[in-house]
């Protein structure tokens, strides 16, 4: 029965790590995927308004210097 109860400890012990371990590896890719997600959406927005603000200020600004 002791041994019994020792491989039991021992299961739950190991499913414990191994549970703490997958939490912590699901937390760092969740993170880094939200990094990834929040540069690209900054690049995007970044060259999107370059694309498109850029002209249209160049646009109204050129009366102003003409």
């Amino acid at each position: 029965m002791v041994v019994v109860f020792v491989l039991v400890v021992i299961l739950v012990v190991v499913l414990v790590v191994v549970l703490i371990v997958v939490l912590i590896v699901v937390l760092v890719v969740v993170l880094v995927v939200v990094l990834v997600v929040v540069l690209v959406v900054v690049l995007v927005v970044v060259l999107v308004s370059i694309l498109i603000v850029e002209p249209v200020v160049l646009h109204f600004a050129h009366p102003l210097y003409a």
